[in-house]
């Protein structure tokens, strides 16, 4: 299991994924679904964050998701510094949508997509896989 050496160098790249492997293994609100995790937020929204283009071109997209497990509305924007290796973005990316009620005050985007994700479901909508309850 590994290469065990004074010899071996752990990689920037590989060392970002443990931490990232830790932040999505440490918390009972993360989920790995196929394609991707779903994380409730401290509001109890779930947000989906699956592999694509995502904004300012982040290789994930972010978006809440019904209860029904189905995507709402267009993917939001969040910080993204694509200097740091992957692992530490996904990282930031999870920590702060389980901080949602923090995140609020903010980003627009997230306030934005929180307030419509309320909307829908005050409203008894039920998602399709073929509607999008928001542009």
């Amino acid at each position: 299991m590994g290469i065990h050496s004074e010899n071996a160098r752990i990689t920037p790249l590989e060392r970002s994924f443990s931490l990232y492997r830790s932040v999505i293994d440490g918390d009972p609100n993360v989920e790995v679904i196929d394609y991707g995790l779903v994380v409730k937020g401290g509001l109890d929204i779930l947000w989906r964050i699956t592999p694509g283009r995502g904004a300012h071109n982040a290789p994930y997209l972010i978006q809440t998701m019904a209860k029904n497990r189905i995507g709402l509305g267009q993917p939001i924007c969040m910080f993204d510094n694509a200097e740091l290796p992957l692992g530490d973005r996904l990282s930031s990316v999870v920590l702060g949508l389980l901080n949602d009620d923090k995140l609020i005050h903010q980003f627009e985007q997230i306030k934005y997509a929180v307030h419509q994700y309320k909307l829908v479901n005050e409203r008894g909508f039920d998602a399709t896989p073929h509607c999008d309850l928001f542009p």
